[in-house]
């Protein structure tokens, strides 16, 4: 054998292995163009429809509006303030999207802004008005049945023009109080006495020059309400964060040319609040994002019409993630911006309105689970309602939608699979305020998963299943009810929701007694998604409200037991107080022991943390959870192209 026969038969078998590894790289390589092909991009690609404009007629120059139940018929009503004539006109809604014959209110000159909630305890909406023209506030008193009493005006020590007003519990005390911007750079609270009465804190915290709308929310993630508002001549966001006691600490972010209104939402998935201001002169929007501690990354501008003049957050697609609309004064339009759930929007469609379109509000006007626009039109004297045509988008199996085809699917078998779950609202609480010896306040609140439609509620109490009146308020983050409660009796509690395909849900929780524990909040919340730690926030009310303590040195024993009622950890407490733990609800106990000065205890109460615990070992899908598994296959697809570069850079080297 020649010496070349030889070296051809010692490298053929390598020639093979280095055909037969190509065929294995091309293989690969296809396969992860393929399923590259599939994923989805990271922008927006849904659309929110609407429907041709139906106006109603409110006074002259609608300026701003708010949307809340007012009857008590768990159907959106609509308020508007009338700048060019000094009123408020209220339509209540029937439920189809159309609205009933106006009522007018009369409030001060040149009215700008209005809010709604309730204010003096009674579980009845109530209006609250910034008058520009005469620089009051007017609070008007809510029946329950859609009238409201003369207005009551505060005005002694705002400085100037009022432009925009928000409510928030301030001072953790009395209910919602009054947050105004005033022209002379400052914001002033009204505090709320818990009647619906407020005194007047006259300088609340100084903000940037021309101050104008505000939102109040918490903002740092430590439960008290902060603000944000916008300064149209310093360009501007101003972010007060609250010390506690209701003094703020304010700091600023620049956004666009003349700011005139801001929203918040979570617009990146992340659980924290971002914010977005609307700017006139710019005609584009600024999204800054929440880092979570009160401060917030650099402005990202949208186009959108021309000259906007406010700016609202909604899941107007359905899809789960927060979207923007604007109402813009000039093009006489709306814009909405869909947002991809990853912090970043879509390009601006455009909705016509009438002449100089002012506010843009969003709720289900209908009762098909689908957020509705009412626009203020301020020359036309008109308010447009545009009902909501989105149609949910089709799976697909090509282009780059596949991959989102796909978990939608899954998304709707874990819905259909684990319904009484997929959609139980988040963080559940309970709990009870303004306690007297016979009744209390009692307040459910919860997070709605961003992909439910959780539209009607009923509220029972679980024992005998009869229904308890309630009022409630809803935005984009917390649904809240109020109700009364007999303070002397424990009050198990059912509440059950009906979703989008009419099967109805329910989930209960209770007030445990005896009175001392009235106030008392449980909040947990999972380190992780799928690991079995969580943090108990166990909030432990002023002994105020302790019925059974009468004096000298009395306390609360808490304690933790195990399965097998193994007594794991013991505290004393004697004052307001919050205490943190690291456990699994699921495997432990807490009870609460009041003790009076003699050392005698009172009934021990077992705090049930199951009903709070939401958490299921087959968690559903949720959009942030989508947009997590979106970037972990774009990482392992990465990963994987690496490797095969690598790979190919090494079998060159052989074949040299």
């Amino acid at each position: 054998m020649s010496a070349f026969a030889s070296l051809k038969e010692i490298r053929c078998p390598r020639q093979m292995n280095w055909f037969t590894k190509r065929v294995e790289l091309l293989s690969l390589f296809v396969f992860l163009l393929a399923l590259a092909a599939l994923l989805p991009v990271a922008s927006a690609e849904a659309a929110a429809t609407f429907g041709s404009a139906t106006n109603i007629t409110p006074g002259t120059n609608p300026r701003d509006t708010v949307i809340a139940d007012f009857n008590g018929d768990a159907i959106n009503d609509l308020a508007i303030v009338n700048a060019g004539s000094s009123n408020i006109s209220v339509f209540l809604g029937v439920g189809d999207g159309t609205f009933g014959a106006r009522t007018n209110f009369t409030v001060g000159s040149t009215p700008v802004a209005i809010a709604a909630a309730d204010l003096n305890g009674d579980n009845k909406q109530d209006l609250v008005v910034a008058n520009g023209g005469v620089i009051t506030v007017s609070v008007l008193i809510g029946d329950g049945a859609g009238l409201f009493a003369d207005a009551v005006n505060y005005g002694a020590v705002l400085a100037d023009f009022p432009s925009g007003l928000a409510l928030g519990d301030i001072n953790g005390a009395n209910g919602k109080d009054i947050l105004v911007t005033n022209a002379n750079n400052a914001v002033t609270v009204l505090l709320n006495n818990g009647s619906g009465v407020f005194g007047v804190v006259s300088l609340a915290a100084t903000v940037g020059a021309a101050p104008t709308f505000i939102v109040a929310l918490d903002l740092d993630g430590d439960t008290d309400i902060d603000f944000a508002n916008v300064n149209g001549d310093g360009d501007s966001i101003s972010i007060g964060l609250n010390n506690g006691s209701g003094s703020f600490t304010v700091s600023s972010k620049a956004v666009g040319d003349d700011p005139v209104s801001i929203t918040s939402g979570d617009f990146d998935g992340d659980g924290d609040q971002d914010l977005a201001a609307a700017n006139y002169f710019d005609n584009n929007v600024s999204v800054l994002l929440g880092v979570g501690d009160g401060s917030f990354g650099s402005a990202t501008n949208y186009t959108v019409g021309t000259n906007p003049w406010s700016i609202t957050s909604a899941d107007l697609d359905g899809d789960g993630n927060a979207d923007l609309a604007t109402a813009n004064n000039t093009s006489n339009n709306v814009s909405v911006l869909i947002g991809a759930g990853n912090g970043t929007f879509g390009a601006a469609t455009s909705i016509a309105a009438g002449t100089t379109a002012t506010f843009v509000r969003a709720a289900d006007f209908s009762g098909d689970n689908k957020l509705d626009l009412a626009v203020a039109n301020y020359s036309d004297n008109t308010v447009s309602i545009f009902l909501n045509t989105t149609v949910a988008a089709a799976s697909t199996n090509s282009g780059g939608a596949g991959l989102s085809g796909f978990v939608r699917r899954l998304q709707g078998g874990f819905a259909a699979r684990y319904a009484s779950r997929a959609y139980i609202p988040r963080d559940l609480a309970l709990r009870a305020e303004h306690c007297t010896s016979t009744s209390c306040d009692a307040i459910l609140q919860f997070k709605s998963p961003e992909d439910a439609e959780l539209e009607r509620f009923t509220l029972h109490q679980s024992e005998n299943h009869r229904h308890i009146p309630f009022a409630v308020e809803r935005n984009k983050e917390l649904t809240t009810f109020r109700f009364p409660w007999p303070s002397n009796a424990e009050l198990p509690v059912q509440l059950c929701y009906t979703h989008q395909n009419n099967a109805e849900f329910c989930v209960e929780s209770r007030i445990w007694t005896p009175a001392a524990f009235a106030a008392s909040e449980v909040n947990i919340e999972q380190l992780g998604r799928i690991k079995d730690q969580f943090v108990v926030t166990l909030r432990i009310p002023s002994f105020n409200n302790f019925s059974y303590i009468t004096s000298g040195k009395s306390l609360v024993l808490v304690k933790v037991y195990d399965a097998d009622g193994n007594l794991m950890f013991k505290q004393s407490v004697n004052r307001s107080q919050t205490i943190k733990l690291l456990l699994d609800p699921r495997r432990y106990t807490i009870r609460m022991t009041p003790v009076n000065a003699a050392g005698e205890e009172g009934a021990t109460v077992t705090i049930p943390l199951d009903v709070y615990l939401l958490t299921t070992k087959n968690p559903s899908i949720h959009a942030g959870q989508i947009n997590v598994a979106q970037q972990r296959i774009f990482d392992a697809l990465n990963a994987l192209f690496n490797r095969l570069i690598q790979r190919i850079k090494d079998m060159g080297g052989e074949a040299m």
